[in-house]
């Protein structure tokens, strides 16, 4: 049986952690894209990526996730599928109500690589736990890792998510921050689990936002 590799990232600075007053004139003001300094971290990520042998890339269907793993999939010159199940977690606390995003036509039409041809492994259910979010993020990584058979492939998605499902996936590791952009890899051979790459962000170019983001462990 082949090794296969499971990359997990979080996505990059967010418009609103550099510009706080960003919420007053936003339309979407639970869904911020990427700042400037961000894009240029998910350029730097999908560079990072380029060598590896990544066939297919998931998303959360937030903006500045989507933004994140579209220029990656630019870089690897693949699509990007939308998975609902990847997204935030939709704690009551931080949001009154389900949160609105673009649309996925509204996404393909901003963003080409995006497909239309993925069926979503899961829909969260407002509101939820921690507990609720944890076993969301545990199932949706479980069934995207089935579904792709030996395939090496990449998750993109939030603090929580991303935390969440590396915690499941290797749950024998010791906790470890989760920053802006960071990169984990986790090599699967048949039942065997050993995390190769652990929250990495050696590829950013010495961005501070990636470090004082990093103080941010949610969402």
């Amino acid at each position: 049986m082949s090794t296969r590799t499971i990359w997990i990232a979080r996505h990059g600075n967010r418009e609103d952690f550099v510009d706080p007053r960003w919420v007053e004139r936003a339309e979407r003001r639970f869904d911020p894209g990427l700042s400037p300094d961000g894009h240029e971290q998910a350029r730097e990520l999908a560079n990072r990526l380029a060598g590896e042998n990544i066939t297919r890339i998931y998303s959360s269907p937030y903006l500045r996730t989507v933004e994140t793993a579209h220029a990656i999939a630019e870089r690897l010159d693949l699509e990007v599928f939308l998975e609902p199940g990847f997204g935030e977690w939709l704690n009551p606390t931080y949001f009154p109500g389900r949160p609105k995003l673009l649309t996925v036509d509204e996404l393909r039409q901003r963003f080409p690589r995006v497909s239309n041809e993925h069926e979503p492994v899961e829909q969260p259910v407002y509101p939820e736990s921690e507990k609720d979010v944890a076993a969301r993020s545990a199932r949706v990584s479980d069934k995207l890792i089935a579904r792709t058979g030996d395939e090496d492939i990449l998750m993109v998605g939030h603090g929580a998510t991303v935390t969440f499902s590396i915690r499941h996936l290797v749950p024998d590791e010791e906790p470890f921050s989760i920053r802006l952009c960071s990169l984990t890899g986790i090599e699967m051979n048949g039942r065997s689990r050993k995390l190769a790459l652990r929250g990495d962000v050696s590829h950013l170019n010495g961005s501070d936002e990636a470090v004082r983001c990093s103080l941010h462990p949610w969402p």
